[in-house]
């Protein structure tokens, strides 16, 4: 189901509505007043413990009645639905499994569960329902923490009664807008239930959640233990739903080929779902050799429905990958849309098999069988006539469906609770709840998805988890409301707990009958270890995870059958998962490499699609087995091919003797005559040699005799001209000749200090003039405006000249103290000063001026955000100087520099350095950063997303640039893991915790302290510079790829709630998030660069990582994936990284630039269309046989 909500509104947040809570922690902690640091740990069994637990219910009152106030999140009754939205709607059954719990906690009803040995008082409970929306919820939530915060606090300042062992009984509630525990949520996101967990715990309220899993909450082990929250769900819950897919998959032989997998965009379970079972294919024990294709479907809007026409575009292109596995993690009303398209494209029904990673209701099944097509599509898509009388259970057939198990998991006898609790249920008739306007027939079946049996026992566990304080309470205080009197204490130090069992000590009193009970709840009063008999199965609640410990046979799994004698979809058991459970199979990949499905034996025959048989897996791409049959052809025809080649090789042999005998005979005929030849070349192919000849031709003239005549003069300064023209002809040409050479043989070397700094100058200075005629920041008339070459030469000298080594400066002597900076940078860069001094001045300066303007216009192109910026040939025409460079550039240009009065010669020497201390790794090095500060830049110009932000801030557009400017400032060329695995001194130093981003941060600020490198300082405040600040670690901290998903999906929640209720957001929560996902955009603006230069940063990266790979590898350590390059990965990597990363941060960044960006998101468009064409590239190549590939 999709999980998704809305931004609650201003005021109405979780972090306004705790401020007051808040303030009081900080009083009591101010006051000396505390957690108590004993942690109780208490075990209750379903069962009774003996004589000694009897004793302990003989000290409770016999007429004590507690009233417990219960929060139900996401269970309030809904309002007019339709007759089919009722028969699906999954939440009835939760409703009625819930209200039978209470009404069988009131009247002390064991018949399903007896936990009356651990319950030491009758209850009386008062639900408050809350709607399921993600607002109602934080708000519901909120306000009751905070009610119950300032409670607990008033007894502890007002009453001195020490709230984390004493239990308060109040004659009347006193307390009103609180709650005593809450049940839920059915459903949430990641962010949400951490969240809830976080204030409940804050707000000291008990928790118990059906709908969220330990990791969800925050609660794994190594993570936190200060919670209040306990999660029916077994704890790793992912792993093993991922890992009985898997299992599934392999005992049909399906694991080692592709597989399609729908869902619902913006649903986070099923795109951790994908994810775990990418993990576990890399995990080293396990068999499955699965590539998961992940297909999402975009909805209209958050709860509305899908997409039609994308769900289209989107089923076809499964259909062109012609995959005949696909797993669907829809919601039943999303299946008929989907289901029909599918059908008319040929992928329902015979070899195409459906797996729902979901269970379905009796009802929802119901629906399946009766409701034709044409009633289910109406108003959606047009159906086929002959369609229309077709039921959406006849496409259903063949199918799988998988799920938690509904109830009774690893039970081994038919009287357990389970059975019992259908019998209950049968029992019930639709009149008991005639608000929720049950179906006649909604009794018939019992319940087959597992979250009605999961509410029934979170009510048991609730009660359990917060009455479970009488016993363990040192002191019952009860008011009996007099303003003078703090309360009176019965029974202290009556009933505690110890590990295993109950036992009490002490004394019996009377206590308060008809209270109602407050209790202030914290980590240590939530008890661990909590096991007995439930619906769902054997409960066992971790006392770390505060989780449901994992037992046999949780996940089930049916074969949904069309029965068209009855013309009904009927379930058929598969088999349930894993017919047995070790404690050592907590981890991801610590499950063992054996399918752990357990089949029934004596089962009706089942369907797959149209047959009887599991069919082979298919699809466009090349399975392992096919690629083993594929060698084994080649291996034959490259044996045929080798013979041939042999054969050919013996003859071309002979042929090659042959020729070598005739070129023998010809070469000693042509060397009797190389004299005459060589002469014969110097005299027709030189000008030295035309002009001997014409000389010859003069001397004969004259020798002719006699007559000289005016014409025969005039003949003879014709040809001495000639003459004179081809001789300075040839010394032109040797004088070029040498020119050129020398170019060629300085190359690179020839960018001196002194060049470097000319062409600097004049881009910035051409930055400058653009800036003054464009700038929206008001400049200061004490700024100075032109940059000085003087100043970049100064400063380029000194960053080299610092480098030169003492061992150069002992071995030139004293001549070397004397030498300038200048000509021993000179020196350095070339083996020969000769080779510098021979340019000619001329030549040299054409090409400088040449090199300039084509510097400036690649520098125009990063200003204007154009998409076919270069940055390869920027760092070529800069000597390797692009990322100082451009920032400079960049800066100057929008007139930043003036309008904060920056220090202009420090902030070219911190750029500069900053430069400098940037490694040369072959994608981690300044030119990737250069890269990312043009793509940052693009979408601060006019008609980019960050336009309006920065247009009228100077200061927040300092802080753009130089985020992007030290973002990756002396990486290492490693990942964080690999950082962390190996104890490196930074992984240590920054705990583990983005390693490489905490250390860019560390040194671009360690940097900017040193005087020399302190451009802000004198110009920018205290507050403003704090805030500058603020936003460069935000911004930088977000290139963590760790943290990804998590910056996505709150982006994602932002815009929601921006198209919700714009006036809710305040401005600072804009910035953080928008900001965060530009420069992750920005990281990864190659993608959408021209493919000649997208792949070479693609070579870059995959070198880069193999590097790593082999570092591993000489470690004896596991290898990345994706960096051993032994074992290459190619395109498909590319596709893959496309799919999951790329695509959907640049969509997500292009929808908000369509209703947020001052021209519509035009150029955000365009970038997102390169990354588009790349990925159809790299798709392509996926696609093309290796013999092809090779031929191209």
């Amino acid at each position: 189901m999709t999980r998704a909500g809305a931004r609650p509104s201003r005021g109405e947040g979780p972090f306004d509505a705790l401020s007051l809570p808040l303030v009081v922690l900080v009083l009591l902690f101010a006051f000396g007043i505390g957690m108590s640091p004993t942690c109780y740990t208490a075990h209750a069994y379903h069962s009774g413990e003996g004589e000694e637990s009897s004793a302990a219910m003989a000290d409770i009152p016999d007429d004590l009645e507690v009233e417990v106030k219960v929060g139900v999140l996401g269970l309030k009754p809904k309002g007019e639905q339709s007759v089919i939205g009722k028969k699906c709607d999954k939440v009835l059954y939760e409703q009625v499994a819930l209200r039978i719990a209470l009404d069988h906690i009131e009247s002390e009803n064991g018949t399903i569960i007896d936990l009356s040995s651990v319950i030491p008082a009758r209850v009386r409970t008062d639900p408050k329902y809350v709607g399921d929306s993600t607002r109602e919820v934080v708000a519901n939530v909120t306000r009751w923490a905070r009610s119950n915060i300032e409670a607990c606090a008033m007894h502890e300042v007002l009453f001195d009664i020490e709230t984390t062992s004493a239990v308060m009984f109040h004659a009347e509630d006193t307390v009103p807008n609180t709650v005593d525990m809450i049940l839920g949520p059915r459903d949430a996101a990641n962010h949400q239930c951490r969240l809830l967990r976080e204030v409940a715990s804050l707000g000291r309220l008990p928790m118990v959640t059906w709908g969220c899993t330990n990791v969800e909450l925050g609660m794994a082990v190594g993570e936190t233990a200060n919670t209040t929250t306990i999660s029916m769900l077994p704890e790793n819950a992912e792993n093993l739903e991922a890992h009985a897919l898997l299992d599934f998959l392999h005992d049909h032989s399906w694991d080692q080929g592709h597989v399609a997998v729908l869902y619902t965009e913006g649903n986070t379970e099923s795109t951790e779902l994908v994810r775990r079972l990418n993990m576990i294919k890399s995990c080293g024990n396990q068999p499955h050799d699965v590539t998961v294709h992940a297909f999402g479907l975009p909805k209209e809007s958050r709860d509305g429905p899908l997409n039609l026409n994308a769900t289209s575009r989107v089923l076809n292109m499964i259909k062109e990958g012609d995959h005949n596995i696909l797993v669907s993690a829809l919601d039943f009303m999303d299946l008929p849309p989907v289901l029909y398209e599918a059908y008319q494209l040929g992928m329902v029904g015979e070899d195409n098999i459906w797996i729902y990673a979901n269970d379905f209701t009796p009802g929802q099944l119901e629906v399946a069988s009766k409701a034709p097509l044409g009633l289910l599509l109406e108003g959606m898509i047009e159906v086929d006539p002959s369609d229309s009388q077709r039921r959406l259970g006849e496409l259903m057939h063949g199918s799988f469906s998988m799920g938690w198990t509904p109830g009774g998991a690893s039970y081994t006898t038919s009287s357990n609770p389970w059975n019992r609790f259908k019998k209950m249920w049968s029992e019930q008739t639709p009149d008991q709840y005639p608000d929720l306007g049950l179906p006649e027939d909604f009794f018939k079946y019992a319940p087959l998805s597992a979250n009605a049996a999961m509410v029934y026992d979170s009510a048991w566990i609730g009660l359990v988890s917060y009455l479970h304080r009488i016993i363990n309470s040192d002191s019952l205080v009860h008011d009996h409301g007099h303003d003078d009197h703090q309360g009176e204490i019965v029974g202290t130090d009556k009933i505690h707990l110890h590990e295993d069992s109950v036992h009490v000590t002490g004394n019996s009193s009377n206590g308060p009958a008809s209270s109602h009970m407050h209790v202030c709840a914290t980590s240590e009063s939530i008890p661990g270890a909590l096991s007995f008999d439930g619906v769902t199965g054997p409960v066992l609640i971790d006392r770390y995870t505060k989780a449901r410990a994992p037992v046999a046979k949780l996940i089930s799994a049916v074969n949904l059958q069309w029965r068209q004698e009855t013309s009904e979809l009927s379930p058929y058991t598969y088999g349930s998962w894993p017919y047995i459970w070790d404690e050592g199979w907590r981890n991801l990949c610590s499950m063992p490499a054996f399918s752990l499905w357990e089949t029934l034996s004596d089962m009706r025959a089942l369907k797959y699609g149209s047959s009887e048989t599991p069919p082979k897996h298919r699809s466009i791409y090349t399975s392992v087995e096919d690629m083993e049959e594929q060698n084994a052809d080649n291996q034959k025809h490259m044996s045929i091919i080798i013979g041939v080649l042999v054969g050919t090789l013996a003859l071309l042999a002979v042929v090659t003797i042959f020729l070598f005998y005739r070129y023998r005979t010809v070469h000693k005929k042509v060397i009797r005559n190389e004299k005459v030849a060589k002469d014969f070349q110097f005299e027709w192919e030189t000008n030295a040699g035309r002009a001997l000849t014409t000389l010859n031709s003069m001397i004969e003239t004259m020798n002719e005799g006699g007559d000289h005549t005016s014409r025969n003069k005039a003949s003879f300064e014709n040809k001495l001209s000639e003459i004179r023209m081809y001789l300075l002809a040839q010394d032109a040409r040797v004088d070029m000749n040498e020119v050129q050479d020398s170019i060629q043989r300085v190359g690179e070397k020839r960018y001196t200090p002194e060049v470097t700094a000319y062409l600097m100058e004049h881009a910035l200075n051409a930055g400058l003039r653009t800036s003054e005629e464009n700038c929206v920041y008001r400049r200061s008339n004490s700024f100075e405006k032109r940059i000085d070459k003087t100043s970049m030469r100064s400063v380029l000298e000194k960053s080299l000249g610092g480098s030169i080594t003492s061992e150069e400066s002992i071995e030139t002597g004293k001549a070397a103290a004397e030498e300038s900076v200048a000509e021993k940078i000179k020196r350095r860069l070339s083996t020969s000063t000769d080779t510098l001094n021979v340019i000619s001045p001329v030549v040299d300066k054409v090409l400088v001026e040449q090199v300039k303007e084509k510097l400036i216009a690649t520098l125009n192109m990063a200003a204007n955000g154009d998409r076919n910026f270069d940055v390869f040939e920027l760092a070529e025409l800069t000597g390797d100087r692009p990322l100082s460079t451009l920032s400079l550039f960049l800066l100057h240009r929008r007139g930043v520099c003036s309008a904060l009065r920056l220090d202009q010669n420090k902030l070219i020497a911190y750029v500069v350095e900053v430069e400098n201390n940037m490694f040369d790794h072959p994608y981690h090095n300044r030119r990737h950063v250069a890269d990312v500060v043009a793509g940052i830049y693009a979408f601060t110009v006019p008609g980019g997303c960050l336009y309006d932000f920065v247009q009228a801030s100077p200061l927040t557009m300092l802080a753009v640039v130089f985020a992007a400017t030290v973002h990756d400032l002396q990486h290492p060329g490693v990942s964080n893991a690999y950082l962390c695995k190996t104890l490196h001194p930074l992984a240590v130093k920054h705990s583990d915790k983005s390693v490489n981003e905490s250390h860019h941060l560390s040194c671009a600020f360690d940097l900017m302290a040193q005087d020399n490198f302190n451009f802000v300082q004198g110009s920018i405040d205290v507050e403003d510079f704090l805030t500058f600040r603020s936003l460069v670690i935000e911004m930088v901290l977000a290139t963590d790829m760790k943290s990804h998903f998590s910056i996505l999906d709150k982006f994602k929640r932002f815009q929601k709630a921006r198209e919700a209720d714009p006036e809710s957001l305040d401005i600072q929560s804009e910035m953080n998030n928008v900001f965060a996902i530009a420069i992750k955009v920005a990281d990864l603006i190659h993608c959408s660069r021209p493919l000649k230069v997208h792949h070479q940063w693609v070579d870059c990266i995959t070198t880069e990582f193999f590097n790593q790979g082999d570092l591993e590898r000489a470690k004896n350590m596991q290898l990345s994936p994706g960096m051993d390059r032994n074992q290459p990965s190619g395109p498909l990597q590319q596709v893959g990284f496309t799919e999951i990363f790329a695509l959907p941060l640049y969509k997500a960044w292009r929808e908000y630039a369509t209703t947020c960006g001052s021209q519509g998101g035009k150029k955000e468009s365009q970038f997102y269309d390169g990354v588009n064409e790349n990925y159809s590239y790299w798709l392509h190549a996926s696609k093309t046989p290796a013999t092809e590939k090779a031929a191209v």
